[in-house]
């Protein structure tokens, strides 16, 4: 097993057997100032997991080139910058990284006045010392465009999340158009009768939890904390076998802070352990308010290549990505990805990383990726991410810290639509199979009601285009694939749960 830090998204997770990718939701945090930078000077920074550091230099007016390198020294840095404000994934100006050892990008007739740079890392398992020069100089032609000029915004290639933004609640779905979360069938069912669900007044206080924090006796805290805020992820660590599950995930226990920031990735990760693949697919979905273990089982729907027998092989979930909705959110970057026609930005922004970590792989080779899992799998991984959702909400304290857990989790529900859409087109058969059978119904409108339950709070800390996902996956079109789960499941009345 290899974990693979990525900068924002941040954990990436390869495993063997049928659970094999994951991205994690903790961004990097500040490890505080990086401090000022001399121009031509190298200095010395360091970062570690889940941390970034901040560095500022001065450009003059009428400088040529701002010229920026950060040697890794054999780690994978991610480099970020912006002129007059810290720079985010998704508003820079330069953007590198150090896989091949060395970030160096040149930004021509940059902007004068002060520019803020950011350096963070991958793969990274303890603090690492790196360098960086930043070096403004040159004086430009008089021919050349004035250096007012903004330098082109590359498209985004992580999950790191900008300054600290509450995000909207989804907007109300238009009269006419499909509800979201229907109250008289499964998924609305599944959330007024069975889901645990806590408005944020009904919260406990773990204050005392984290005032008595003792490193020595983590365990405890964990499981006091998830006790009071979170009880289905304290289920989920003890159905896998309690400290010998989370020790595998948790990395930095000095602090309180430390594993209340952990503890959505942990409880997603520790999530895919006690779910099984084969012979039929079980997913440990929720502790009901009663108390009780609720989990769902269905047949088949399994990706050629990962089982050698399967009641229905269904589409590798790679090709979601070769219909009409991917150009108004493709894929940032090509990376690994074979079945993506567009890259970039459209109608919606890019996708920086989720579709790089699930959906790579050329499904007609022989070599195994994650993009080459079927149904069964993309069901597996929006399972444990409405996980992460729900930790956050439920240790949310109204602080200042970011992540990309609605972002996920929405994306999610964005692929699980076009996947129905998508076979029901150009593979009827695995289609009928999914929609006849009542343990696939339950499943998929179980989770969908779930999802919407935590999406429909007002979490803060999230990422400011989450808006724009939220209208993709609330398109009339795609919630009509949900429907015809409804309809299939004898569900006539429908009434928005969530107007």
């Amino acid at each position: 097993m290899k974990k693979l830090l990525a900068v924002g998204a941040a954990l990436i997770t390869l495993c063997s057997g049928s659970m094999v990718v994951r991205a994690a939701q903790s961004a990097p945090v500040p490890s505080g100032s990086g401090g000022r930078l001399v121009s031509g000077v190298p200095t010395t920074g360091q970062v570690e997991w889940n941390t970034r550091e901040r560095w500022t230099v001065e450009v003059p007016m009428n400088t040529a080139n701002l010229a920026v390198t950060v040697d890794g020294a054999g780690a994978h840095l991610d480099l970020i910058g912006r002129a007059g404000a810290a720079p985010t994934v998704f508003t820079h100006d330069l953007k590198a990284d150090t896989a091949d050892g060395t970030a160096d990008v040149s930004v021509p007739l940059p902007r004068a006045g002060l520019w803020y740079l950011e350096v963070s890392g991958r793969f990274l398992f303890e603090p690492h010392t790196y360098t960086i020069t930043a070096t403004a100089g040159g004086t430009p032609p008089t021919t050349t465009a004035p250096s007012t000029t903004t330098p082109t915004t590359t498209a985004p290639t992580s999950t790191t999340r900008p300054t600290s933004t509450t995000s909207s609640p989804p907007t109300t779905t238009p009269p006419g158009t499909p509800v979201v979360v229907d109250r008289n069938c499964a998924d609305g069912k599944f959330v007024l009768t069975v889901e645990d669900f806590r408005e944020p007044d009904r919260l406990p206080s773990i204050q005392d939890l984290v005032n008595g924090y003792n490193s020595a006796d983590y365990m405890g805290f964990i499981n006091g904390v998830l006790s009071r805020r979170y009880p289905t992820g304290k289920r989920v660590i003890d159905i896998a076998g309690g400290k010998q599950a989370v020790d595998r995930w948790l990395w930095r226990k000095d602090t309180a802070a430390q594993v209340l920031g952990q503890l959505s990735m942990v409880v997603h990760e520790v999530g895919h352990g006690i779910d099984k693949s084969t012979p039929e697919n079980r997913y440990f979905v929720a502790r009901g308010s009663n108390g009780a273990d609720v989990t769902f089982t269905a047949p088949g729907m399994h990706g050629k290549g990962t089982t050698s027998s399967s009641p229905m092989f269904s589409m590798a979930r790679s090709l979601l990505l070769a219909d009409a909705e991917n150009k108004k959110r493709p894929p940032a970057v090509k990376g690994t990805i074979t079945t993506s026609r567009e890259y970039g930005s459209g109608s919606h922004g890019s996708d920086p990383t989720y579709a790089e970590t699930y959906l790579n792989g050329d499904p007609t080779n022989t070599t195994f990726d994650s993009g080459d899992q079927g149904f069964n799998m993309l069901v597996e991984e929006w399972n444990q991410y409405i996980n992460s959702m729900a930790v956050t909400y439920s240790l949310q304290t109204g602080g200042g810290s970011r992540t990309s857990d609605r972002h996920a989790l929405l994306t999610y529900l964005w692929w699980v639509e076009r996947y129905l859409a998508k076979i029901r087109v150009e593979h009827p058969e695995q289609h009928d199979y999914l929609v006849t059978s009542p343990a696939w119904r339950e499943t998929v409108l179980a989770l969908w009601g779930r999802s919407w339950r935590y999406l429909n709070t007002d979490t803060g800390g999230m990422e400011p285009d989450s808006g724009q996902v939220t209208e993709l996956v609330r398109q009339p079109h795609l919630l009509t694939e949900i429907h015809r789960l409804r309809t299939a499941n004898g569900c006539t009345n429908p009434v928005e749960l969530f107007p």
